[in-house]
């Protein structure tokens, strides 16, 4: 994962990725309606700390946190046609443990209904719909401590992922997942 520097390169990428976020009809359901406006969107990564992997259509893959109230605010996104890739998967876990071991406690929101499962299959506890928590619409709050992630359905996967990874590619005492 390559951490957002706001470099001249870097800004040229992200512009790309709202351009891909607007056509893709992505925006509304990733980001806040307040937003949307270009300016404002890049301001909302002065705040957060976003990492992302890139190819040649772009940035392919993006988390970012925001921490707050104790925790961090985790959200992610992945363009579409490697939504359903284990490596979506796995960058998500990596980006989800190393969440949990900075800030102990992760929650997101979700106005996505369809992907309260996969929260839950994640370890995510599913609080509840909020009122006017998608500034003015209703969202999904959800949770994950470090217990709850060891007990969703992709932790023992994550682990098996680690160890071999780690096996064939240790260098310098660091694993490469």
């Amino acid at each position: 994962m390559i951490l957002y520097e706001r470099t001249y390169e870097q800004d040229l990428l992200m512009l790309g990725w709202y351009h891909e976020l607007l056509t893709s009809d992505d925006m509304p359901y990733t980001f806040m309606p307040s937003t949307k406006p270009l300016s404002r969107w890049f301001g909302l990564f002065r705040q957060c700390h976003l990492y992302y992997l890139a190819d040649e259509k772009g940035i392919w893959w993006a988390c970012w946190y925001e921490p707050a109230y104790g925790g961090v605010m985790y959200s992610m996104w992945c363009r579409a046609d490697r939504r359903k890739s284990r490596e979506n998967v796995a960058l998500t876990m990596q980006a989800l443990e190393a969440g949990l071991a900075e800030w102990g406690t992760v929650f997101g929101i979700t106005k996505q209904a369809t992907l309260l499962e996969l929260h839950r299959r994640l370890g995510y506890t599913i609080v509840g719909d909020v009122p006017g928590l998608w500034e003015g619409g209703s969202a999904w709050l959800v949770v994950l401590t470090p217990s709850t992630f060891a007990e969703g359905d992709f932790y023992g996967w994550w682990q098996k992922r680690k160890q071999s990874k780690c096996r064939s590619t240790e260098r310098d005492g660091a694993c490469v997942v």
